[in-house]
């Protein structure tokens, strides 16, 4: 008598786990083929911050906009959101213009000489001026004379010499 062996194979399915990701808005250059790809229109789409949620939502119900200094939030309808300190919005923010945060990243005064001069406002650049106190001094007198707007004009400092028991006032005079 003849005795059949069986083989027996076994196979392992792996079942993965699967995550749900974070939606991030498209980058500037692929937001109009997302706006097709998801609403069949540029002037429809968005893609803002939900507060309520916590993060951000793309849909088809726009456009909206909001005043210069400011962005659009959606949290079930849109609403007005601040600018994040280091963003300025120095027009008006539409949601279907390829964005999802204020339009321009603030400048950051820390070249050699340079220091903060003003911060305070979501509608304009950040202000710089030249260390005097530690007679640094601009390479061009800039528009504003004490104070220079990076994103418009040249704010480069140098070293000024100063005779002895003289120091530099805010305008570069000696004192």
């Amino acid at each position: 008598m003849k005795l059949g062996l069986q083989t027996c194979s076994s196979l392992d399915i792996g079942i993965q786990q699967v995550e749900l990701y974070n939606l991030s808005c498209p980058f500037q250059v692929n937001w109009k083929f997302r706006a097709e790809v998801y609403c069949n229109s540029t002037s429809a789409y968005f893609c803002l911050f939900n507060n309520a949620e916590g993060e951000y939502v793309e849909g088809c119900g726009g456009p909206d906009w909001d005043r210069k200094g400011s962005k659009r939030v959606f949290s079930l309808s849109f609403t007005r959101g601040n600018c994040s300190v280091n963003r300025y919005q120095p027009m008006i923010f539409r949601t279907n213009e390829r964005m999802s945060d204020c339009v321009f990243a603030k400048s950051i005064c820390n070249e050699k000489g340079q220091i903060l001069y003003q911060a305070d406002s979501s509608k304009k650049d950040r202000t710089c001026r030249c260390d005097h106190a530690k007679n640094y001094a601009f390479i061009k007198i800039p528009r504003h004379f004490c104070y220079c707007i990076p994103s418009e004009e040249d704010c480069s400092c140098y070293i000024r010499s100063c005779p002895v028991n003289h120091t530099l006032s805010t305008g570069n005079l000696l004192i």
